[in-house]
């Protein structure tokens, strides 16, 4: 038989003190959560708000081509604005840090969301709209990223990331698969 060759060093016991959270902690991983919240809002309240929005702004029935038309705009714009701003939002966080990052989503997250709710043509909705998915994950990610390392930094800060921003969606899909 071979024998086997440890390749990294035995993880040294820690003590129950070292490993409880300081109040910073605590806080970073509460605006994390908050975060996480809104995340899951922006994405699940538009299907149920969208009909009686188009209805107010636009002159469209359900059916009508112009409904659909703006039923795939408000669906997938802001996604594909999100995902090009969650790229530069990494580079953005690597060059100017995690806490300005953070309140600058955050801002524009708060104003964007505001005008969103005022907007009073359907154009406007959508910019805002676009504003809104492009601050709420980017502020999300870093919050995640500041909480993984600020709290467990030992561990792989990606599997934590990974782990704590995929199960947000479990319970959507869940609930739409039934």
């Amino acid at each position: 038989m071979s024998e086997i060759i440890p390749t990294a060093r035995p993880i040294a016991s820690v003590p129950a003190a070292a490993t409880r959270l300081r109040p910073i902690e605590w806080l970073i991983c509460a605006v994390a959560a908050l975060g996480f919240a809104f995340d899951l809002y922006e994405v699940l309240v538009l299907p149920l708000v969208l009909r009686p929005a188009l209805a107010s702004l636009g002159p469209f029935a359900p059916g009508d081509p112009g409904f659909d038309r703006w039923v795939g705009l408000l669906f997938y714009v802001p996604g594909l604005i999100g995902g090009a701003f969650g790229l530069l939002g990494g580079y953005l966080t690597d060059r100017l840090g995690r806490r300005r990052v953070l309140v600058w989503s955050i801002g524009v997250y708060t104003v964007a969301a505001f005008a969103a709710s005022q907007a009073t043509t359907l154009p406007q909705l959508l910019v805002f709209r676009c504003a809104t998915i492009m601050a709420v994950p980017r502020a999300v990610a870093v919050a995640a990223a500041t909480a993984a390392s600020r709290v467990n930094p030992a561990s792989t800060p990606a599997v934590i990331i990974a782990s704590i921003t995929g199960r947000k969606y479990v319970g959507p899909t869940a609930v739409n698969a039934v």
